[in-house]
């Protein structure tokens, strides 16, 4: 039996391809146990993990020592974890309070988890691991707000939570949020359904999208239009459009590229492409093939600071990644200044003011400023949410 202490570089550098690997994951998403979808399948045969997951807090402090096969965020003050192949969920002391019995199990969102038993019996539990309501159907989907869309063999339909049925599963396809839903009939017909009184607000053979900002967006012979969920047209057609963000959208005409108010109004922007970037901010593109800011206000914008990106990240905590000509990652505020200079290799977004990031000694933090505040140490790492962040350490290969 040797350890390979000796070659530590090379685990390092082996490490760092596997964690590449991984980079482009979401974190809400790196799991076999869903989160927003069905639970669906049951576990292959179970395997260890190469390097247990624990929690780390904001300042890089072991809270929850490695003890899990994998791990999703903390959500509404419980993060599901895999023990043996099995899901459960622990409070933020490390306590299961959800025992690791299942074989698949969604986050909890206003105090309901989804939760798939080893028997394939599949029903919705409290915090307290209770059951509050049966799954009958062929599937279910974790409920968003008062509503769970489900599915009966081939055909979807939507339930209350008591588990009444508000919408028959007689649709090949639903998509739907707290208040809305949009379903598709065999035909492709899509309508807009309200939920809170199952009232149809509109139909049309072809595309239909979910409201943003009271204004939905569907399509007819391949053209765009957009439509108020009062029933006035608002404008069309287009030939792309995105949805309303900030009381703007982004809609091309034969290939030249508009802002799109709420009135319906359309102001010429000299960009390419765009791209919403939040808090009232767009990454623009221009022929020179960089991203520049616009900036909007009422019914007007204007460009905003000095960055040119060649890719970017949408803002979040007040700053987005931004990749220089030489594609190297930093970070601009939303004044457009560069406040991270651009020698990083990746960038993910910044939450709870630590940003994640990596190189050939593992993963580790900065701060918003860009001054590394947890060393790059682990073999990998996630984004903090309430306080916490998953991380593994470096296993030891033993020969």
């Amino acid at each position: 039996m040797y350890k390979l202490h000796t070659a530590k570089w090379f685990i390092l550098v082996h490490c760092f391809c596997l964690v590449c690997l991984y980079s482009c994951k979401d974190d809400q998403n790196t799991t076999s146990s869903p989160e927003n979808d069905g639970l669906d399948s049951l576990p292959e045969e179970y395997t260890p993990p190469v390097a247990y997951w624990g929690f780390m807090d904001t300042t890089g402090r072991v809270v929850i020592t490695p003890q899990f096969d994998d791990v999703r965020p903390f959500c509404n003050g419980l993060a599901v974890v895999n023990v043996k192949g099995k899901w459960g969920a622990i409070d933020h002391r490390g306590s299961l309070v959800v025992p690791a019995v299942y074989a698949a199990l969604s986050d909890f969102n206003d105090n309901l988890a989804l939760a798939l038993a080893t028997t394939g019996e599949k029903y919705f539990i409290d915090k307290r691991n209770q059951k509050v309501l049966d799954c009958p159907f062929s599937d279910c989907q974790p409920f968003k707000g008062a509503f769970s869309v489900i599915r009966e063999n081939e055909y979807a339909g939507i339930i209350d939570r008591s588990g009444k049925i508000i919408l028959k599963p007689v649709y090949a396809q639903i998509k739907a949020d707290e208040n809305y839903a949009v379903t598709w009939d065999s035909d492709e017909t899509a309508s807009l359904v309200r939920l809170n009184d199952m009232h149809v607000m509109f139909k049309v053979e072809g595309q239909l999208f979910l409201p943003s900002e009271n204004i939905f967006r569907y399509s007819e012979g391949n053209k765009i239009y957009y439509r108020h969920i009062r029933g006035n047209p608002i404008a069309g057609p287009f030939d792309a459009g995105s949805d309303l963000r900030d009381g703007f959208a982004s809609v091309t005409i034969q290939g030249e590229v508009f802002m799109l108010l709420a009135s319906g109004k359309l102001l010429k922007t000299p960009c390419t492409q765009m791209h919403y970037a939040g808090q009232q901010l767009w990454f623009c593109r221009q022929q020179d093939k960089y991203y520049t800011l616009l900036k909007t206000a009422k019914d007007s914008f204007a460009t905003y600071g000095k960055a040119k990106c060649k890719a970017f990240t949408r803002f979040s905590d007040g700053l987005a990644g931004c990749m220089n000509a030489q594609e190297k990652w930093g970070y601009i505020d939303t004044s457009g200044m560069m406040v991270i200079k651009s020698e990083l290799p990746l960038a993910w977004d910044a939450r709870e003011g630590r940003i994640r990031t990596s190189g050939l000694l593992g993963y580790g933090y900065l701060n918003t400023r860009g001054k590394e505040i947890i060393p790059m140490q682990f073999f990998e790492a996630r984004d903090f949410y309430e306080g916490k962040a998953a991380f593994q350490n470096f296993p030891e290969l033993s020969f």
